[in-house]
Formats: C-alpha cells, sequence, structure tokens
C-alpha cells in the first residue's frame, strides 16, 4: 500500500517517482508487528493537486484497509491531509 501511494502521489511534474521534484516527504515507520517488515511511507506534501492520490487514499482509508489507517501514525497523516483537503 505504501509503495502504491508513492506511484500514485509522489510522480511530481516530471512524472517519474525518485526524483528531486517529487510532492512527498519519506518516513520511516517501524511495525507495529512484530513478524512484519517496517514500512517505508512516502507522505504526499498535499492530495489536493492530484485527485488520483486522493481517491486512492480516501477509497483505501474508508473502504479497503482502515485498519492500516488507525494503526499507522504516518497513515493517518496522509488520511488526514486528504480529509482536510476534502473538507475545504
Amino acid at each position: 500500500m505504501a509503495t502504491k501511494i508513492q506511484e500514485l502521489c509522489c510522480a511530481g511534474r516530471d512524472g517519474i517517482v525518485g526524483t528531486d521534484d517529487d510532492p512527498c516527504t519519506p518516513a520511516h515507520e517501524a511495525s507495529i508487528h512484530p513478524k512484519e517488515a517496517d514500512v517505508a511511507w512516502y507522505t504526499p506534501d498535499t492530495c489536493t493537486s492530484n485527485p488520483v492520490c486522493a481517491e486512492y487514499v480516501q477509497a483505501l482509508a474508508l473502504n479497503t484497509c482502515p485498519s492500516t489507517f488507525i494503526e499507522s501514525e504516518l497513515g493517518r497523516r496522509i488520511f488526514t491531509d486528504w480529509y482536510a483537503s476534502y473538507r475545504l
């Protein structure tokens, strides 16, 4: 899920993920489950400028995987950003 958010939300103006214009902040989160790997999140600086990112975050958080967003501080930040821009 974190990788897909990076792909959909972080490509920047050049359309390529991993370059200097990516509008995301990388962050590392330790897994709360001992047998699972840590997660490398890429938190979008804003979802308002990328409707594909906003729709994906909304669908995941509200329908597909709400537990991930509840359990993860970084997931909650991504959802909060979407929710704040949705409410504007």
